[in-house]
């Protein structure tokens, strides 16, 4: 609880007999003398309290839809309405103009703006019940999640009461943000974990894909597909948003290794059939093995010489081996962090 102050004004009447000089006196005519009047200081106070009305709630813990928001479109547009109250009532006319909203930290790469700005701060609200929004996708995926703003109360460039509350901030799935050329699920999943430039995306394909031309030339594309929940070939259980994605691209670099390895050997796409008992395109013996040696390729990554899938076996060997978990830095809506 906070409380402020007002000037009042009050009377002195002194004996007719005494005189004053006192400056700011106002001369008063009682029964034909001229006395002086005394304003001094008075002061009120009010007592009161700053309550948050919206948003609502932890959205750690529980998110809603008035402390959870997303941006969408190309533009990359959130708006996030925020209300306070004033207690008790009496006094919130009062109050409520000096009720200044700003966000501890903007993300980068958007612009954020209220529809009541604050006097001389066009990135700070006014008043008890305004809109902050965020104009442009943050250039990073760390810019989303959880974000703090607060609200106070801001008399004569003082701060009598603050408080402070969190909300989260999501990117529209499917959106592709201008000026970018890949959906946000791609541009923002590949920069969280860490895979951004290694691969490209093809909007063309149903299926992601891996194209090697030499031991040094190589692309993976990824399909529109690896954004569903169990993308790949056959991820394991659980495997959704961002994990199905980074499956879907383990099994890709699956594929990628061992025709490179082709490609470093033997000079093409698959190894010659006499060095691959199975025909699965992955080699059982190296050049200069004896005759019936099986210790090549497949015995070092751990396939089976007489297992003629090893080549799609052993890429969901990679998706069921691979290191999961990454939900907590899965901002699409819909997504792992909130599902659709």
């Amino acid at each position: 609880m906070k409380s402020f102050s007002n000037r009042y004004t009050f009377q002195i009447v002194l004996p007719i007999m005494a005189f004053f000089v006192m400056e700011g006196l106002n001369p008063l005519l009682v029964q034909g003398a001229t006395i002086p009047t005394i304003t001094l200081p008075k002061k009120t106070i009010t007592i009161f309290d700053l309550i948050i009305k919206k948003p609502t709630g932890n959205p750690v813990i529980s998110g809603l839809a008035d402390n959870e928001f997303a941006y969408t479109g190309p533009l990359g547009v959130a708006e996030a309405p925020v209300e306070a109250g004033i207690r008790p009532l009496k006094v919130e006319g009062n109050i409520e103009n000096l009720i200044k909203w700003t966000f501890a930290l903007i993300p980068i790469g958007s612009v954020l703006t209220w529809n009541n700005p604050w006097p001389g701060e066009s990135t700070a609200g006014k008043g008890k019940s305004v809109v902050a929004t965020l104009t442009g996708y943050p250039s990073s995926n760390t810019s989303f999640g959880a974000r703090t703003i607060k609200t106070e109360v801001i008399r004569n460039a003082v701060s009598l009461l603050n408080k402070v509350f969190t909300i989260r901030l999501f990117f529209e799935r499917e959106a592709v943000a201008i000026p970018r050329s890949v959906p946000n699920w791609f541009f923002y999943w590949s920069s969280a974990l860490g895979y951004q430039g290694q691969f490209i995306y093809n909007a063309a394909l149903s299926t992601s894909q891996t194209v090697v031309n030499s031991a040094t030339s190589w692309q993976i594309q990824i399909a529109p597909n690896a954004q569903w929940p169990g993308a790949g070939g056959n991820p394991p259980t659980g495997n959704r948003f961002i994990n199905g994605f980074k499956a879907t691209v383990l099994h890709e670099f699956w594929h990628r290794d061992h025709r490179v390895h082709n490609y470093s050997v033997h000079g093409s796409w698959d190894p010659p059939p006499a060095e691959d008992l199975d025909g699965d395109g992955l080699c059982d013996r190296e050049p200069g093995d004896p005759p019936g040696h099986t210790g090549g390729y497949e015995a070092m990554i751990g396939t089976s010489y007489n297992q003629p899938d090893s080549t799609e076996v052993g890429g969901d060997w990679a998706e069921s081996n691979g290191t999961y978990g990454h939900e907590g830095i899965d901002w699409a809506y819909p997504g792992s962090q909130r599902e659709p």
